[in-house]
């Protein structure tokens, strides 16, 4: 399983990447952390009910331990799409792609 999530997540960072400049500039920096979160990966003991689209591919948790719910590619969909309020897609999108780009500031 842990395998599919992270081609999921490699499809959906090439995804925003060609979108979104800041994500594209520091696409492999984004990579090599996904591949680091991944490798802390440890099965889970105990499962519990995710409704509709959330899943742990929306989540990220920072080192404190606090959850950012993330979308990007589905923000995206929202802007390509012709969601009718734009302007708050778009402020979204920037907003959650700033949220992953915290995980590899220094």
């Amino acid at each position: 399983m842990k395998i599919l999530q992270m081609e999921n997540a490699k499809v959906q960072l090439a995804y925003a990447s060609q979108h979104m400049e800041k994500i594209g500039s520091n696409q492999s920096k984004l990579l090599d952390k996904l591949y680091e979160l991944e490798s802390r990966i440890q099965p889970r003991k105990q499962y519990g009910f995710i409704h509709g689209e959330m899943g742990p591919d929306h989540v990220l948790v920072n080192d404190k331990l606090e959850p950012f719910l993330i979308d990007i590619k589905g923000l995206l969909k929202l802007i390509h799409r012709g969601f009718p309020d734009q302007p708050f897609a778009k402020g979204l999108a920037e907003y959650q792609s700033e949220r992953a780009l915290r995980f590899i500031e220094k």
